[in-house]
């Protein structure tokens, strides 16, 4: 049984009486992953290094070859997800509401302050850009929209899920955190190719460290799927499984030299795991950035190593022992040195495997 939210019936009906004339529209923004942009070589060491690799970096790629997961096993849930109980005021709301009419103009953020505690703040992710208080979203696979907010209340941050039952806004489900201090991230993907969405929470915590998490809502249950640390990730399509699914996630966690371990990993029915397709990853996205990156600080021998590293992921051997080269005679950092020398070490035994 879902769970009306108290008083809200209430507060929505006088709101629609009062707003019966008046047009206003709720809509949410797409706003679609941004795109590394194209570079000229400039006349540096840079030049004739890149003009080998142009052609290789002008028609990326963005596709993956994964196969469809099923969800399998579901790990249980670190945070609390709670299911409230039930509350009378629904028949009061009910009968009030249904007198309104079909047409009358829904107060959503009234819905929502009508639902959480009086003194609780509502809110606003950082991510996807144009995100508001509130978003419709399906997440269940019924193809009705449900209304999902995010509040903050005594240090405990609660994602609240609401469906329409009746003409009426019901509390389906509430997800509390209390490890962190802000929401970073909210949106949906199909994460794991099940060909419905899941939802997806990146938290912010201390010394901006994030954490993202992935849920499915099924019968009115929340069952946390995954979590994984990140400073930022980025959800790719599978052209292979469900034409939505983003069934691979690359995710970049900054490592104690400042750079990025980047790793591209995919749902193998029970949790994550690292995927084979990283290398397309390595070649569309990370590669155009860090030679934009190099472009603009060719001086920079951790440039030089960031460039070398992806190239070698790619494949690409001879090119990334020359950026090695060129960042190893500019270094003077024992650390990023010795780095070097590994990096090198490895790149040549793919160059002369024995």
């Amino acid at each position: 049984m879902l769970i009306p939210v108290q008083l809200a019936g209430l507060a929505v009906a006088c709101k629609a009486m009062q707003d019966q004339q008046k047009n206003k529209k709720y809509t949410i923004k797409s706003h679609p992953n941004e795109r590394p942009k194209q570079y000229t070589p400039p006349a540096n060491p840079f030049y004739s290094f890149m003009k080998g690799l142009s052609n290789s970096l002008t028609n990326p790629t963005a596709s993956f070859n994964g196969q469809k997961k099923s969800a399998g096993n579901l790990k249980p849930p670190s945070g609390e997800i709670r299911k409230p109980s039930p509350n009378i005021i629904n028949v009061v709301s009910q009968a009030l509401f249904s007198k309104l009419g079909v047409g009358a103009k829904e107060d959503y953020i009234a819905v929502i302050k009508n639902s959480i505690p009086k003194d609780a703040r509502i809110l606003v992710p950082k991510l996807p850009r144009g995100v508001k208080e509130y978003e419709f979203l399906d997440i269940d696979g019924d193809k009705e929209n449900e209304l999902i907010t995010s509040y903050i209340h005594d240090r405990k941050i609660t994602t609240l899920i609401l469906k329409r039952q009746n003409s009426l806004w019901n509390i389906a489900a509430e997800i509390k955190n209390s490890n962190y201090e802000a929401i970073s991230y909210r949106g949906t993907a199909d994460v794991i190719g099940s060909g419905k969405k899941q939802l997806l929470l990146g938290y912010e915590g201390k010394d901006n460290y994030k954490e993202l998490i992935a849920y499915s809502l099924d019968n009115y249950e929340v069952n946390e799927l995954f979590s994984h640390s990140y400073n930022r990730f980025h959800l790719l399509r599978s052209v292979n499984n469900n034409r939505n699914s983003n069934n691979h996630l690359a995710f970049w966690n900054k490592n104690s030299n400042g750079r990025y371990n980047i790793e591209v990993k995919s749902w193998n029915g029970a949790e994550l795991e690292l995927s084979k397709e990283s290398k397309q990853y390595y070649y569309s996205r990370v590669l155009p950035i860090y030679a934009n990156k190099l472009k603009q600080q060719p001086e920079n021998p951790a440039n030089w190593y960031n460039l070398a590293e992806a190239l070698e992921k790619t494949g690409l051997y001879a090119e990334a022992l020359y950026s090695v080269n060129i960042g190893k005679r500019q270094t003077s950092k024992p650390s990023l040195a010795q780095d070097f020398v590994i990096l090198e070490d490895l790149i040549r035994s793919k160059l002369n495997p024995q």
